[in-house]
């Protein structure tokens, strides 16, 4: 999911509680400290408050780290684009949120700032470093200071008294109880609780030592950060979504600021652009329309993948040889990709799975080779230079001269709660509909 995604999520949840009545205290109740305990200072987070707080909230923010964004806030190497990956939606080329409660948000409007002190947009829409991207919203929070309290390492959790695993109690509260190192447990009776810490965590190998640094963390061995000479070397990446496909096209191409419409753009002539373009919206809706009615995941992935084949084929070879001396590196790097199902890249968005299905095309077989299987184990050999020998389930062995990169997916968080518990406590928590697209390409 985007950062973009998120923030426009994160405004929808809060209108719907709004849209509900139970944003803020209902006279029938008894006051709570505050109406609502938002819990993760990421831009979904920071979003979600600034938000309530428009509409009239008490709103509290808890944070298990000192500073607000600490994922991106800590990422030296990953470029951050809030519309990049709406292409080949309007937004996209316009720069700008879909929705943001009951008001569209541009780039080009200079008072946006001033007029609704909302903190996770951009002063410019073309990618960024995720640290610098960061700079530019801690200035926005001085400028404009959320009116909500701020509680910073600091964890929450449930208080789950009497051997009850459902947050709310008998008159539609939640109980939560902060706590901060060193100090002790402090208790808070909200309306509502949101949840902006993420589902999960990267899948890793159980039967590995070694194990991929995280997407979101800086590794100055990547091909991308290293000074090993790349020359003739090889780096294994595992998955078939946005992640391992972002890790492939940034070890392979040229794209100084991490801007990848152009790059996607430079397939087609200016004429052909909007029917491409229309085409891939067509097929993402379809796609979306054929999960809706039930047909398997995998499936509509496959037809999917057949359709961007057939897209990406008819680009001349005259344009395809063009395209690679701009922006494919020539410094003889080759990527290992490793899929459960060889060639088919699974849920991710249309700018992405564009130009991987143009890396399957016969002129790119020296820069990507395509592994079907699943990686069981990975060891790192003591040699000089040091290379990683990556082992699948079948018994074949890969190697590596960078450290492997791992995206294989989100860990869902395990839970003290059962299934039929869980879905209660969800209930609990977010306590009115949602908006939401069930499905993102």
């Amino acid at each position: 999911m985007s950062i973009k995604d998120q923030v426009v999520r994160a405004c929808a949840l809060v209108d719907s509680l709004k849209a509900a009545n139970k944003l803020t205290q209902q006279p029938e109740l008894p006051a709570p400290i505050v109406d609502l305990v938002v819990i993760g200072a990421g831009a979904a987070g920071v979003t979600a408050a600034w938000r309530a707080t428009q509409l009239g909230a008490k709103v509290l923010v808890v944070e298990s780290s000192d500073k607000p964004f600490s994922v991106q806030r800590n990422c030296q190497h990953r470029h951050v684009s809030l519309s990049m990956y709406d292409w080949p939606e309007v937004f996209a080329d316009a720069g700008a949120f879909p929705s943001l409660g009951d008001q569209p948000v541009r780039s080009t409007l200079s008072t946006i700032y001033g007029a609704s002190s909302f903190p996770c947009v951009a002063s410019t829409w073309t990618p960024q470093y995720a640290h610098k991207l960061v700079e530019e919203w801690d200035k926005q929070l001085e400028l404009h200071p959320i009116g909500c309290e701020w509680r910073f390492n600091t964890r929450a959790s449930p208080a789950l008294e009497g051997g009850s695993k459902i947050l709310s109690d008998d008159l539609g509260f939640v109980h939560v109880k902060l706590t901060e190192d060193g100090k002790e447990p402090v208790s808070v009776y909200p309306l509502n609780v949101i949840l902006a810490t993420g589902i999960g965590h990267e899948r890793t190998l159980p039967e590995s030592v070694f194990q991929s640094t995280p997407f979101w963390r800086d590794d100055l061995r990547a091909p991308w950060a290293s000074l090993v000479d790349p020359n003739g070397k090889k780096v294994v990446v595992s998955g078939s979504g946005d992640g391992a496909i972002q890790d492939v096209l940034k070890s392979l191409l040229i794209a100084g600021n991490g801007d990848l419409i152009p790059i996607a753009e430079a397939l087609f002539t200016k004429k052909q652009l909007p029917v491409i373009k229309a085409k891939l919206c067509a097929i993402e809706r379809h796609a979306e329309r054929q999960l809706l009615w039930g047909v398997s995941d995998r499936d509509v992935y496959r037809a999917m993948q057949a359709a961007y084949d057939a897209i990406v084929s008819d680009v001349p070879t005259r344009r395809i040889s063009q395209w690679r001396r701009k922006y494919l590196r020539q410094d003889g790097l080759s990527v290992q990709w490793v899929m459960l199902e060889g060639r088919l890249f699974t849920k991710t968005y249309p700018l992405n799975r564009l130009l991987a299905s143009v890396l399957l095309r016969s002129e790119f077989t020296s820069y990507v080779s395509f592994v079907e299987g699943r990686i069981k184990a990975i060891i790192e050999q003591p040699a000089s230079p040091s290379f990683w020998r990556c082992t699948l389930e079948d018994g074949s062995v890969l190697e590596s001269q960078y450290p492997p990169m791992l995206r294989n997916g989100i860990e869902v968080m395990e839970s003290e709660q059962s299934g039929d518990d869980l879905k209660t406590l969800r209930a609990a928590i977010s306590r009115a509909p949602v908006p939401f697209k069930p499905f993102d390409f």
